[in-house]
């Protein structure tokens, strides 16, 4: 059960001084026990109502999932024993102390849930501000620089928009003994002045109460939710925009000649190698987290377009090459049908029918090997055709496929995003 406490009986008169109202309050004599919690009777909690002004913000880190901030967190609370109405003929007056008081009353066991380390600012002297007013309310204000923890979820990156939280609550006192309530009017604020470089702060701040339960019993806890929202100007400049013109410059090997193998294979290669070295430093600044991310898909979207130039180019060259290799492959093949490769004997005949008539070989043999030419010609024109008809398609094919990527992309990711 908790400890109860019996007000004490000490002396005040009117118009007495601040040092004479906290030796009589706090004195020897007065028997103030600073480690007794100043409930009201024994079923009711200390109420302590607590708000946070939020001086900075910096250090959004998304690979360690944290973030910084300087703030004041305000508490206020009820001590009977620190009245002293009797002293005061006008109630609005307090005294306001030194950290030293502060030592020196009872306080709330306040800590910070998700912080990783925090510490009190103690210069050029501890920023502490205590004030106690007639009726034993005291407003106690402190100083705190802490980092905490954010779990943050990256698959709308680098669209995303972060809840990230500060939480905070009694280690040590149950609820039956102390309750933190946020303050009505105003329980979160921020300095407007505060500019990240890559996030932007929401006017919408959100706050709730609520109760964990320990196998030592319920505690009272507080949690206030900031939204960053972050801006996607400088990835756009830096990483979106960049892959872009890296895909343009892979359709130029589709206005150069068929037969430039290398310059179509650098270009191909060089563009897809700057891609992948883009993409990489870009998850080198990321946690290696298990989902895709907006902008793993955007550098998969352009891999595969400039990945798929290189297979057209594949393509056309292979039309390319056959064209080059036909009149030789039908020469090797035997394929003259009209000479006489094939029909030795029938050739020969009309050779010598030839000669018998006419007596001129060489005008038979021109005529024929005329009429091959135009033939493995045709077959040439039919494979460079081909070759030169997969160029054309793919200067639409490609732009305009990449263009409806990026509006889908576009339409998915960002409009969902700020919708949200």
């Amino acid at each position: 059960m908790p400890r109860h406490y019996s007000l004490a009986v000490i002396n005040l008169t009117a118009d007495m001084l601040d040092q004479e109202i906290l030796d009589s309050l706090l004195g020897p004599d007065a028997k103030y026990d600073q480690r007794v919690s100043p409930m009201p009777n024994r079923n009711e909690p200390v109420i302590v109502t607590v708000d946070l002004y939020i001086l900075a913000l910096s250090s959004v880190d998304v690979i360690r999932m944290s973030f910084d901030a300087d703030f004041v967190v305000r508490q206020r609370w009820l001590d009977r024993r620190l009245n002293f109405e009797k002293a005061r003929d006008h109630g609005n007056h307090y005294i306001a102390g030194t950290p030293a008081l502060a030592q020196s009353i009872w306080r709330s066991d306040l800590f910070f849930v998700n912080a990783r380390d925090a510490a009190w600012h103690e210069v050029t002297r501890p920023n502490t501000l205590i004030r106690i007013f007639p009726n034993g309310t005291v407003q106690l204000n402190q100083r705190v620089k802490a980092s905490f923890s954010c779990q943050m979820q990256l698959s709308a990156y680098p669209f995303d928009t972060q809840n990230c939280q500060i939480e905070l609550g009694s280690f040590g006192y149950t609820n039956t003994e102390l309750v933190f309530l946020w303050k009505p009017d105003a329980p979160f604020t921020i300095n407007t002045a505060i500019k990240l470089p890559q996030f932007k702060l929401r006017d919408y701040i959100r706050t709730e109460i609520y109760q964990t339960a320990h196998y030592t019993g319920k505690f009272s806890y507080l949690r206030a939710y900031i939204k960053f929202d972050r801006d996607y100007e400088y990835h756009v400049t830096q990483s979106l925009m960049p892959c872009v013109f890296l895909v343009i410059c892979s359709w130029v090997s589709f206005w150069l000649d068929s037969e430039a193998t290398p310059a179509r294979v650098a270009l191909g290669v060089t563009t897809l190698l700057a891609i992948y070295t883009q993409s990489a430093a870009v998850r080198f600044s990321l946690p290696p987290v298990s989902y895709l991310k907006a902008i793993d898909i955007w550098f998969l979207i352009c891999v595969v377009f400039i990945f798929g130039s290189l297979i057209e180019f594949a393509l056309v060259n292979y039309f390319t090459r056959r064209s080059l290799k036909n009149p030789a492959k039908h020469v090797r093949s035997g394929s003259f049908t009209d000479l006489s490769m094939k029909q030795p004997s029938r050739a020969s005949a009309e050779i010598d029918a030839e000669r018998t008539a006419d007596g001129d070989v060489k005008t038979h043999l021109t005529r024929r090997l005329t009429t091959v030419k135009k033939r493995f010609k045709k077959v040439i024109d039919e494979d460079r055709k081909k070759a030169k008809t997969i160029d054309v398609v793919s200067r639409v094919l490609f732009p305009v496929s990449f263009l409806v990527c990026i509006l889908v992309f576009w339409c998915v990711y960002y409009v969902n995003n700020d919708d949200q």
